[in-house]
This record gives structure tokens, C-alpha cells and sequence, in this order.
């Protein structure tokens, strides 16, 4: 399947999921199909950014949540501490700390030619986004 191809597919299959609307498309060239979402994921308001992106000749499709920012630097190992034993526990998502101190959650896709399915990435990436909120508050209570 080629890099287009697969970028219509991935869209067809969010439009199908009726999630194509919730995204805004930041790239789609030959370069990268890059398509984010801002939703809120609590009462208070707070957003959660998820991010999708696609590359020609790759074999990973990357699903990013961005989930929060820590503030209080001295709570920096324990906020490790926390993420750690999330990634014990999740199958599918990858929770981590940036150097900027934001924290993220992430999937990696992958799925070659022959093999990648966008109806399994897009049921991925909605199980992804169900850890997130399940994960939330355990990641906001040691922030």
C-alpha cells in the first residue's frame, strides 16, 4: 500500500468512527499526514492534545495524548515513579516526561504494507485515548 493510500484510508476509517471532524489536519504532503485533537477530559476543563502521525516508508504510526505539564519540579521522581508503574500496568500506552516536563501518553503502531489495518489503528487509537482518561486523575493527584 502506498504512503497515500494509506492516508486515505486512516481518514476513511475516522471518518467512519465519526472522529475525522474532532481533528484538524496540521500536514498531509508527502512529507507526513499529521492530524490533532483537543478534548476535554475533565469538568475543570483540562485538555487532552491527541496527536496522529503518519510517514511513508515507516512501519510505526504514532499516536501521541498529550495529557498534562508538571509544575512543581520537586514533584519530578514522583511523577516518574507514577508514569513507571502506569506502563507496568498498560498494555498498550506508553507514559512518559519530556524535557519540558510535559507528560505524555503514546502508542506505536506498527504495521507494514501488507499488514497495516486502519480500522485496527483507529480501534487503537480509541483504546489508547480510554487508557488516558482511565490513567487521568492518578497522573493530576501526584502534579
Amino acid at each position: 500500500m502506498d504512503f497515500d493510500t494509506k492516508k486515505l484510508k486512516v481518514m476513511g476509517a475516522m471518518r467512519d468512527a465519526d472522529l475525522l471532524e474532532a481533528f484538524d489536519i496540521l500536514q498531509d504532503d508527502n512529507e507526513a499526514l499529521c492530524l490533532q485533537s483537543s478534548q476535554q477530559i475533565d469538568e475543570s476543563g483540562a485538555i487532552c492534545v491527541i496527536s496522529v502521525i503518519l510517514l511513508p516508508n515507516r512501519a510505526y504510526s504514532l499516536i501521541y495524548y498529550y495529557i498534562a505539564k508538571l509544575s512543581n519540579p520537586a514533584k519530578k521522581n514522583l511523577v516518574l515513579n507514577i508514569l513507571n508503574n502506569l506502563n507496568e500496568h498498560s498494555l498498550l500506552v506508553r507514559y512518559y516526561l519530556d524535557s519540558d516536563n510535559k507528560i505524555y501518553g503514546s502508542v506505536n503502531y506498527v504495521g507494514v504494507e501488507r499488514t497495516f489495518s486502519s480500522t485496527e489503528f483507529i480501534h487503537i487509537l480509541k483504546v489508547g485515548y480510554r487508557d488516558v482518561l482511565e490513567s487521568y486523575n492518578t497522573i493530576l493527584n501526584s502534579i
